[in-house]
């Protein structure tokens, strides 16, 4: 998706005359970005950019109450209490190139909450920087719950220039019960003029069922535009008290997830693991506090 826009965009930008040392870098990256073109677009698709926790549910989490990062479900921060912090960092398929940061901060209101994160993804010569601000202002009858998010991203091409894009979703859970809750979200509502370029759109429906008090299952569909529907099944288990085991596996493509994470009051650790069908491992790290 972003090697695709880049193409697309940067057509428009007057390019720099470029010669000696740069005209070397130069060729190199436009023989480097259509070798990682494909683990680039994977790398993107996968669920790390939110966290190990999402990262070890496999993305499934449209229907998780407290996720800072929010970037399943727009919604998901509403239950946030006070302040919360999250930072994490991933490889994918154990390429620097694919080297991926974010920091999430969530701040709750008398009406909703509301959070700011900073994603920076890639390498010196192809750099992705997002910005993403959440907003979920509406609670009606302490169980529906609709949130917004507002994305601009810029890609970068050393040596070739810029382009920037926004993008927005919308999102919503319902709590059914004690014990079941669902969601829905929609992303990338935003179009760009140049649609074979555009950032795809896609829809999710998740459920997340407490089984016991000690044990969660997070199931979502999703369906990109133009692509099958893929599923996501994951658990969450609370081993002992500070420790939670989560396990996933997602088709389309083919991938299964593992994570661990440590909780002691407000501050959370956690690690992720996640094999590609065809690409491989990818890694994520991440560490959050408040509630």
């Amino acid at each position: 998706m972003g090697v695709s826009y880049a193409a697309g965009r940067l057509r428009r930008i007057p390019q720099r005359t470029v010669s000696g040392p740069a005209l070397v870098t130069a060729r190199r990256t436009v023989f480097t970005l259509p070798v990682l073109a494909l683990a680039l677009s994977s790398a993107l698709g996968q669920p790390l950019a939110a966290g190990p926790r999402v990262a070890g549910l496999g993305g499934a989490a449209t229907a998780v109450s407290v996720d800072r990062h929010a970037l399943g479900n727009p919604a998901s921060p509403a239950t946030t209490q006070g302040v919360g912090l999250a930072l994490s960092s991933s490889r994918s398929f154990g390429l620097s190139e694919l080297d991926h940061v974010s920091a999430a901060l969530a701040l709750a209101t008398k009406i909703g909450s509301a959070a700011a994160v900073v994603e920076s993804f890639g390498f010196e010569q192809f750099r992705r920087q997002t910005m993403h601000v959440v907003v979920t202002p509406v609670t009606f009858f302490q169980s529906l719950t609709v949130g917004a998010r507002i994305s601009y991203t810029r890609l970068v091409i050393r040596d070739f220039g810029s382009a920037g894009y926004a993008r927005a979703a919308l999102g919503l859970r319902i709590r059914l019960s004690p014990t079941a809750t669902v969601g829905m979200a929609i992303h990338n509502l935003m179009r760009s003029r140049d649609d074979a370029a555009d950032a795809i759109r896609r829809i999710e429906f998740g459920s997340r069922l407490l089984i016991s008090d000690d044990l969660a299952v997070n199931a979502v569909i999703s369906k990109d535009a133009g692509f099958n529907p893929s599923a996501h099944l994951a658990c969450e288990y609370v081993l002992l008290g500070p420790l939670v085991l989560r396990a996933a596996i997602a088709t389309g493509p083919s991938a299964v997830s593992f994570g661990i994470g440590v909780r002691h009051g407000i501050v959370e650790a956690g690690v992720a693991s996640r094999r590609h069908q065809q690409l491989g491992w990818s890694r994520s790290v991440g560490f959050a506090i408040g509630r």
